[in-house]
């Protein structure tokens, strides 16, 4: 039940895809509420270490699915992405 004077809103389940990759790049979609921004970040241990934003990768969504390519992806022997929700 809304209470008077909030505003009643759906929020859309954020959803990444694979777009694509080559030898060197990465690329996937994801999707957003409108005017939600988000970064993505990277780190090389799944488990320890800091993320770090990728230079390039902020988005406000727009309800469309946004996409990101990451130039040089592959040059770690493994490296591990997170798509982050900014305030």
């Amino acid at each position: 039940m809304p209470i008077k004077g909030t505003a009643a809103t759906a929020r859309k389940e954020s959803k990444i895809s694979l777009a694509s990759y080559t030898a060197s790049e990465l690329g996937f979609r994801f999707s957003g509420n409108r005017g939600q921004r988000f970064i993505v970040e990277s780190r090389t241990n799944f488990s320890t270490g800091g993320w770090v934003e990728v230079p390039g990768s902020m988005r406000t969504g727009d309800g469309t699915a946004q996409k990101v390519t990451i130039a040089n992806a592959f040059q770690q022997q493994q490296q591990f992405y997170l798509v982050k929700l900014l305030p």
